[in-house]
Formats: C-alpha cells, sequence, structure tokens
C-alpha cells in the first residue's frame, strides 16, 4: 500500500509537471502568432501611409499663353487700339488625368478669346471715330485681361480674370472676375459649394474690409448687408484661393467712387466652420500671381491678423504702361 501511495504521488507530479510544459509552450506560441500578427499590421499600415502620401493635395501644371490685338493708322503710324489678354490650358499629363476639367478649362480660354475680339472690335471703331473728330489730343484706346491663376491642385482651380480698360483721357476702370472648378468633376463651382453658411458672410466682409484696408465712409451703417442683400450669389466675384475665399467689389459699391476696388478674404483659418472641408485640402506650399490693384491677404507670421500684399498702379510721365 505505501509503494502504491509512493507511485502514485510520483505519476501526479510528472502529470503535472507535463501540462505546466504544455501550457508554456502553447503560450510561447501565442505570443509568437500576436507578434506576427503585429508586424502585418505595420506592414499594412505602411503602405496604406504611402498610398495616402501619393493621393496628397498636389499643384497641377497650367500652361498660360499671352496675346495682343492692335488696330493702327498707317498713314501717321498711330495706334489707336489695343488689347492684351491671356489665357491659360492645362499641362498634357494633367489632361489625361482631369480629363473633365480640362474640356471646362479650353471651352472658357474659348469664350475669352471671342469676348476679346468683339470687345477689340468695338473698341477700334470707337478710338478710329474718336481720332477723326480730334487727333491731336487722341490717346490710345487700351484694354487688358489678364487670367491669374489664384489656386490649381487636385482639388479645385481658381482663375481672377483681372481687367483694365483705358479709352483715351475718357474713361478708365478696373474689373475682376472669379472663375472656380472642381477639378475632380470639372464643374464650375458655385460659392454655397464652398461656403456652407452665406448668412454670416456680409458681417465678416464688413469685419475684413474695415479691419484691413478701408479708410473711407461707407454709404451707411448698413451698405454691406445692403449690398447682399440685392446682389445675386451667382452674380458675386470670388475666388476659392489657397487660404480662403476672397470676394471682390468694384468702386462704388460701399462707398463713394474713387475709393478704388476692395476685397475681402476669409480664411479657412480664422472661420473654418464656414466652409465645405473638402476644399480645405491644400498642398503643402504654393504660389499666387498677383494683379496691379488686387489684394491679397495671408498670414504670413503665424499672428491672429493676417497681411495684405498689393501691387499699386503707377505711371511713368509719357508713357501708356502701369508698373
Amino acid at each position: 500500500a505505501l509503494l502504491f501511495l509512493v507511485c502514485l504521488v510520483t505519476g501526479l507530479t510528472a502529470c503535472g509537471g507535463q501540462s505546466e510544459q504544455g501550457n508554456d509552450r502553447t503560450l510561447q506560441n501565442t505570443v509568437a502568432d500576436t507578434e506576427e500578427l503585429q508586424e502585418d499590421t505595420t506592414e499594412t499600415e505602411q503602405v496604406t501611409g504611402e498610398e495616402e502620401k501619393a493621393e496628397a493635395v498636389r499643384t497641377l501644371a497650367m500652361d498660360k499663353a499671352k496675346y495682343t490685338l492692335t488696330q493702327w493708322d498707317e498713314e501717321k503710324n498711330q495706334l489707336l487700339a489695343r488689347i492684351k489678354y491671356s489665357g491659360i490650358t492645362l499641362g498634357e499629363d494633367e489632361k489625361e488625368q482631369f480629363p473633365e476639367l480640362a474640356e471646362a478649362i479650353d471651352q472658357l480660354a474659348v469664350m475669352q478669346k471671342r469676348s476679346m475680339e468683339d470687345e477689340f472690335d468695338n473698341m477700334a471703331v470707337n478710338a478710329n471715330e474718336k481720332y477723326l473728330e480730334d487727333s491731336g489730343n487722341f490717346e490710345t484706346y487700351t484694354f487688358s485681361n489678364d487670367v491669374q491663376l489664384r489656386r490649381a491642385d487636385t482639388v479645385a482651380v481658381s482663375i481672377l480674370e483681372a481687367s483694365h480698360g483705358k479709352m483715351g483721357s475718357e474713361l478708365e476702370y478696373w474689373g475682376s472676375n472669379g472663375i472656380n472648378y472642381d477639378t475632380q468633376t470639372g464643374q464650375q463651382l458655385k460659392i454655397t459649394d464652398v461656403i456652407t453658411d452665406m448668412s454670416k458672410v456680409p458681417e465678416l466682409v464688413k469685419t475684413e474690409l474695415t479691419s484691413h484696408m478701408w479708410s473711407v465712409d461707407f454709404y451707411s451703417e448698413t451698405a454691406v448687408e445692403d449690398y447682399f442683400k440685392a446682389m445675386s450669389l451667382e452674380d458675386l466675384s470670388w475666388t476659392l484661393d489657397y487660404n480662403g475665399v476672397t470676394l471682390y467689389f468694384a468702386d462704388g459699391m460701399f462707398a463713394e467712387e474713387g475709393n478704388g476696388k476692395s476685397a475681402a478674404t476669409l480664411t479657412f483659418e480664422q472661420y473654418p466652420e464656414l466652409f465645405n472641408e473638402k476644399y480645405m485640402s491644400v498642398p503643402d506650399a504654393y504660389m499666387v500671381r498677383m494683379s496691379v490693384g488686387d489684394s491679397f491677404f495671408v498670414n504670413l507670421d503665424n499672428e491672429p491678423d493676417v497681411e495684405e500684399l498689393a501691387i499699386r498702379a503707377g505711371q511713368e510721365p509719357g508713357e501708356e504702361y502701369y508698373y
């Protein structure tokens, strides 16, 4: 009986040791499997990150061409009328990736060309009549319409048509017209596609005008609000910039004429709640082509307020070009 009891205790001890070893092996296998799973997951995350990086917002290659139309009096070698204008097209590689956008921009270029040809025909006739009336005091009729890219990336393309006309000594005017596209669809954007709450815009525009550049008296305290009430949203001139939306206003919109045109930028940084998040995605770095008289507002020093960059017009005596 004693021998049987010794054998029984020895057997149980041996079985227990085997069981513990088995559990250890099972635990080690489980840990190893987990480590393999973690390694696989890390690799997947790295691949996904590379794909996201490849799909990050990038700038587009755009081509710009310039054109000139002139009308001369051959006998007196007098320039009667001149129009300068520009147009843009999508780069060849971009056309393959964004065919709808390429078609829309090509159609825009055709429309701009026809518009400038019609404008030139009318201007040449008027200039010739004026020249025949008083050739001694005649000044060349000029008009320019320069296409400025305010934004061109895989999310949006924004174009500012900056125009300047001088009909001799009788009339001079400046104009700004924004045209904006969704890069992926090629569809022209409405301002409500980008700004989701237009009710706050009049007040914010007034704040931007008075805090950054406006130093004259408005027609009234509600001049800005009245403007937006009277103006159709389709008739607003605006661009979707890299840092927000800029709205452009002609001379005489809010105050007496002679104070010049004005602009107000509502930035993504200051008013993020206003915007469709899609159009707030921009490249890490960008450039903006600026035109004479059109301000661009940007935060250069990471302070709460933005800075105004502008090219102001000047003219040398006897020269017809602005610098």
